[in-house]
């Protein structure tokens, strides 16, 4: 089956007020997933990865990546920050390097990075209406 490594906010399950939005939505990227024949690999909070030195962690997430077969990266998601957004571009030029299928779904399209956009294999939607069923349907190729 084939494999999505979702790049986005980390979904922390107790901070209800902060993750209601994101939880929803990673619960339909689920459900459409399962429809589409795919397996989503989604940024749910993980202690023991999270407790991990940060060259250990970082190496976990290359990891996850390298074993995807692509990647789904969440720009301005509902319940992230700037930081979240750094990480997510991080994990899209990782899969990108390793010549993975990236798509980006972000509220703003426009406002990707350009240095994203110079990224082989990959695709930009608005998130606005995104029709996830196709947008794994592109990332499977």
């Amino acid at each position: 089956m084939h494999t999505v490594h979702v790049a986005g906010p980390v979904f922390r399950s107790g901070d209800f007020a902060a993750s209601a939005e994101l939880g929803r939505l990673y619960d339909h990227l689920e459900s459409t997933a399962k429809h589409a024949d795919v397996r989503v690999q989604l940024p749910i909070y993980d202690k023991q990865l999270d407790d991990l030195p940060t060259y250990e962690f970082a190496r976990a997430i290359w990891k996850r990546i390298r074993e995807a077969d692509s990647l789904l990266a969440l720009i301005d998601a509902p319940g992230g920050n700037p930081g979240s957004n750094l990480s997510v571009a991080g994990e899209a030029h990782w899969a990108a390097e390793a010549g993975k299928r990236v798509a980006i779904v972000a509220l703003e399209p426009d406002r990707v990075p350009r240095l994203m956009r110079a990224l082989s294999n990959f695709e930009v939607y608005p998130a606005k209406g995104v029709d996830f069923v196709a947008v794994f349907r592109d990332l499977r190729g």
